[in-house]
């Protein structure tokens, strides 16, 4: 994946601005939605994934869930499967 969410210790990504996602902020998978497997990955493809943030929604003073989009492409560029997840995120204070 294009980001890792699973650590509780990552690289700040400052393009988030308002809910700045730091090193040593608590991060706990939220959920995943919306998964689409549209084309099938054969043996020998590269696939690439690409993460857009969605959205950005404040839980409280501390925390904020971040919404993003993901789409997965093959070598030609083919979407082969596609997913909305949330992580729950610590909150630039």
């Amino acid at each position: 994946m294009a980001f890792s969410f699973w650590s509780s210790a990552v690289h700040c990504y400052s393009s988030w601005d308002s809910m700045l996602y730091c090193q040593k902020a608590l991060s706990l998978f939220y959920g995943i939605e919306s998964v689409g497997f549209v084309a099938p990955v054969r043996i020998g493809d590269t696939i690439h994934c690409e993460a857009r943030i969605k959205s950005l929604t404040e839980k409280d003073a501390k925390r904020g869930i971040i919404e993003w989009e993901s789409l997965i492409t093959n070598q030609k560029g083919e979407t082969v499967a596609s997913y909305t997840s949330k992580v729950l995120a610590g909150r630039k204070i």
